[in-house]
């Protein structure tokens, strides 16, 4: 139902199966060449990163070594942090330490009843989701808990 009564105020991008097999392909070389095991979510964020790339007609970041302290586009003169969730009403979660090469944050977020649609739901700059307000306690799918900054949909800004 949420879905129904939300998605006009998002930007849906539809990709192809050929654009889905590549960021699984890029997500394995990241990390293979990592020594990690954030295949997942090098995974979903690709596909944030590439909706946004998509819609907003930019390049996607190729590279498949470290990134650390960068930002994934830069639209309209501010640099830009892509992040991904995987809940059609999740929110823009970021983690505490500051990112010091981002202007903005961007939340996508997946359509639950089509694999294909990536939304995009809105962006907010870093210095407002970094206001000890938004530090909240985020539970994990496995059960883990952390601090981050959190920010519900309807606060953030639309595109």
């Amino acid at each position: 139902m949420l879905q129904q009564s939300t998605t006009h105020l998002y930007k849906s991008v539809y990709l192809d199966k050929s654009e889905i097999e590549v960021c699984k392909v890029l997500a394995q070389m990241r990390a293979n060449v990592n020594n990690s095991n954030y295949y997942e979510s090098d995974f979903v964020g690709l596909l944030g990163e590439l909706a946004f790339a998509k819609h907003f007609n930019l390049h996607l970041d190729l590279t498949i070594g470290k990134r650390q302290n960068t930002y994934d586009f830069m639209w309209r003169n501010m640099r830009v942090d892509v992040k991904t969730n995987k809940k059609i009403d999740g929110s823009l979660i970021v983690k505490q330490r500051e990112n010091i090469d981002v202007d903005i944050y961007v939340l996508a977020v997946f359509d639950d009843m089509n694999n294909n649609i990536v939304h995009l739901v809105g962006w907010i700059e870093k210095d407002i989701i970094r206001d000890e307000n938004n530090l909240k306690q985020v539970r994990y799918d496995n059960g883990t808990i952390d601090s981050k900054y959190m920010m519900y949909q309807r606060n953030l800004k639309k595109f």
